[in-house]
């Protein structure tokens, strides 16, 4: 029963950050970083299990350099997770933002230097591809589409990895950000 009241809570507290439409969330960058995500494939085929490319950019509009971490395999830093909002179509269908991600395994991905992004005012990066896909159910609608990210630097890392301490102590300088990404629309047709 617990578990069931902390769902419904969560997820109230998801559609109402939503509502407001907020791109970052409690930081000291609040202003200043935008979290881009990008589709080539505004439909797809409800009988077809064809993947369409999404990116991820993250773009600061501040005056100041930020310090953040590219997505991984495993349970580390940054955590980042999809959200699929049914907007029009099947009204069997449940219409609350669902987290949609996968499994994980125990194994995390060897630390490198590049897993580093430095971004400076005005700059632009692309996220590594280790976000994902959502998962969008295969049922015919219109679906809104967000990504969030959040760098959290003193996050204890988890899994099977080797890490050089080196650049380890550069991640635990990085800066705390939450960030949510623009909504994109997907339509699933017959």
């Amino acid at each position: 029963m617990i578990k069931i009241i902390s769902i419904v809570f969560s997820s109230i507290i998801i559609i109402a950050v939503w509502s407001f439409n907020t791109n970052v969330v409690n930081t000291a960058h609040s202003d200043a970083l935008e979290l881009l995500i990008e589709s080539n494939e505004p439909s797809l085929e409800s009988d077809s299990k064809k993947y369409f490319r999404l990116d991820a950019y993250i773009i600061n509009h501040g005056k100041d350099q930020v310090k953040l971490v590219q997505p991984g395999d495993g349970w580390r830093t940054p955590i980042t997770k999809w959200s699929v909002q049914l907007l029009s179509g099947n009204e069997n269908q449940d219409s609350n933002f669902l987290d949609r991600n996968g499994a994980r395994c125990g194994n995390v991905n060897s630390l490198e230097e590049d897993d580093l992004i430095y971004l400076k005012p005005g700059e632009k990066k692309q996220l590594k591809f280790w976000y994902g896909y959502p998962d969008i159910p295969n049922v015919i609608g219109k679906y809104g589409i967000r990504l969030s990210y959040t760098n959290e630097p003193k996050q204890k890392w988890k899994g099977l990895g080797f890490h050089d301490k080196r650049i380890m102590k550069k991640v635990k300088k990085t800066d705390k950000v939450e960030l949510i990404s623009n909504e994109i629309v997907i339509e699933i047709k017959e």
